[in-house]
């Protein structure tokens, strides 16, 4: 029973898929159109329609000689819009069913496209002989179909792609040309004539807002190529008359550009890929105003001696690396033509006001304000002066030299060991004219400067002493021990370990005028310090030797009278010594003495 079921269902089952596939067969697509070439801009209405349409919607194909069929669109009311030409058809099919209708008939559709533009690229107005150039065929609206061109005039051989490539125009390049192009069901009218004229090598035009240059200021350069587009500019420069031009700027696109130099200016116009060169440009003279020069003096001494070598030098600010020709004034003097007015020795005679002025390539000054040279006769001698004329023990003297009212000096340095001997350099060319010495000496100095070195006159001589670690002995003689007002005695001044020295002395006593020997011999009046020290003719000092003197004051008295004949009977003499109150002895005292 079961069995007999299922094969009654699969049997109804095969029978209605045939039946509905036969009935597919019968029904056939109609695909119409209202026209068969599509206006430029325009389409076609394409109808695909079917004897009896219930359920059913619409497929359109298409293909060309190029390309298979494919589908293109679906629309349930049949209706379809197309712009591009080709083989279309159509069918119908049911969606529920999964059944189609047959193919409908081919139905061939023409497009017109619009008329193609010839452009030139790059877009130059003009042409000139040797330049690259392309002429391009444009479709506007062809899609990225592949397209077959065609250009007039055909004579020279011209191609099939869109575009029209020259490499170097020439004159015979020059005409009108026109292009078109076709492919499957596709064709364009012919061009609008496009105008190419192939001109000689252009000259451009250089114009400068001024000659000359201001002071500080620039001027303005203009290179054109006339009635023509699409320029570049090089810029050259001559910087003197008999120098080549040099390019300074290059590919620069207004063809505007400022200067501050002087020189011989041209230029020349660039444009396309190679580049293409016009002819260079006729030559601008630009004439540079420069600050009026500056005469100043090498060595910059504020005083300049007789024999002395100095140079007057004309400095030019801010006139680059020119090659100047100088004037000086005064011109009696057979003034150079150079920066440098040298004068080897100079005499009073060079003495006066110095100008210059200089001229160069494509630049000038005016005079310079006036340089005032004075040639002192005079030779001058150098200062030496010491802070102190006594070397300190283990200390040190700084001694300075310096030449008046004047700059520039180095200093030469002497030494005389002793009073015997001559003066020996001790130090050369010091810059600052100071020195610390440590070992006593007659000392001078003098100046120099200058190539070759000019020399002052020697200064004068200072006497330095060293002092040596001895210290004199005062001896008092005849060594009493106490010394009376108005007696008679000698200082004696002993200096042990000087190593055989000729000693000078110098006493220091109050309000005394000291001997220069050893011995110092004085009639006692009062109590003092007397000091002693010893120089050598080695320039070497003592430290002071010190002795304490104390004066007693004295009268005597005879009681009885003490006569010789006295003694016979003896009678004593008694002396009586009075000493005041003085420093030394600190009271009043009376001694009696039995003699």
């Amino acid at each position: 029973m079961g069995h007999t079921l299922l094969c009654r269902l699969g049997f109804f089952l095969i029978c209605t898929l045939c039946c509905g596939y036969a009935e597919e067969h019968e029904s056939k697509a109609t695909l119409t159109a209202n026209i068969t070439e599509i206006p430029a801009g325009s389409s076609a209405k394409l109808t695909c329609s079917v004897d009896k349409p219930a359920g059913l919607k619409y497929e359109l194909f298409k293909r060309t000689s190029s390309t298979d069929q494919t589908k293109l669109e679906e629309q349930p009311d049949g209706r379809f819009r197309v712009s591009e030409g080709g083989i279309y058809t159509c069918r119908g099919y049911e969606t529920e069913r999964y059944t189609t209708t047959s193919l409908s008939n081919e139905v061939v559709i023409y497009a017109t496209v619009s008329k193609p533009t010839v452009t030139l690229q790059p877009n130059w107005y003009q042409i000139f002989k040797g330049e690259k150039v392309t002429l391009r065929c444009e479709i506007h609206g062809g899609g990225g179909a592949q397209w077959t061109y065609e250009w007039r005039p055909t004579s020279r051989n011209s191609p099939t792609s869109s575009e029209y490539r020259i490499t170097a125009a020439t004159e015979s390049y020059s005409g009108e040309y026109r292009c078109r192009a076709r492919r499957d069901y596709q064709v364009t009218d012919w061009s609008n004539a496009f105008s190419m004229t192939v001109e000689d090598k252009p000259t451009p035009s250089l114009k400068a807002g001024d000659e000359i240059i201001p002071l500080g200021g620039s001027v303005t350069l203009t290179c054109s190529v006339f009635n023509s587009t699409g320029w570049k500019f090089d810029w050259f420069r001559q910087k003197s008359e008999s120098s080549g031009a040099q390019l300074i700027r290059n590919n620069e696109p207004n063809g505007v550009i400022s200067i501050s130099e002087g020189g011989l200016y041209s230029c020349r116009g660039r444009r396309g890929d190679p580049a293409f060169y016009t002819k260079t440009s006729s030559k601008v003279i630009i004439y540079k105003t420069v600050s009026e020069p500056t005469v100043t003096l090498q060595p910059n001494w504020s005083h300049i001696f007789r024999g002395e070598k100095v140079t007057l030098r004309c400095e030019i600010h801010g006139g680059g690396g020119a090659q100047w020709t100088y004037e000086w004034r005064p011109t009696s003097r057979n003034s150079p033509t150079s920066s440098k007015y040298r004068i080897t020795a100079a005499t009073e005679s060079d003495s006066g006001e110095y100008r210059c002025s200089a001229r160069g390539d494509y630049q000038i000054t005016a005079w310079s304000d006036a340089f005032s040279l004075t040639v002192r006769a005079d030779k001058p001698t150098a200062s030496l002066t010491a802070d102190q004329e006594i070397i300190p023990l283990r200390g040190s003297v700084t001694l300075t030299c310096s030449v008046s009212s004047s700059t520039g000096w180095k200093f030469d340095w002497f030494r005389q060991k002793s009073e015997s001997s001559g003066a020996q350099p001790i130090r050369n060319n010091k810059p600052d004219g100071v020195i610390r010495i440590s070992e006593g000496g007659l000392y001078s100095c003098r100046g120099g400067r200058g190539d070759p070195v000019f020399y002052t006159e020697n200064s004068n001589k200072v006497t330095i002493y060293k002092t040596v670690p001895i210290i004199p002995n005062v001896i008092l003689q005849p060594n009493w021990p106490q010394i009376f007002r108005g007696e008679k005695v000698t200082l004696r001044c002993e200096i042990h370990g000087g190593g055989g020295a000729q000693w000078t002395y110098e006493w220091s006593s109050t309000n005394r005028n000291s001997p220069t020997s050893s011995e110092y011999r004085i009639t006692a009046a009062d109590s003092g310090e007397y000091r002693c020290r010893g120089r050598t003719d080695v320039f070497t000092i003592t430290e002071w030797g010190v002795l304490r003197l104390a004066v007693s004051g004295e009268f005597f008295f005879i009681f009885p009278p003490c006569l010789n004949f006295l003694r016979d009977f003896n009678i004593f003499c008694i002396k009586v010594t009075y000493f005041p109150k003085d420093s030394s002895i600190g009271e009043n005292k009376l001694i009696v003495n039995k003699t």
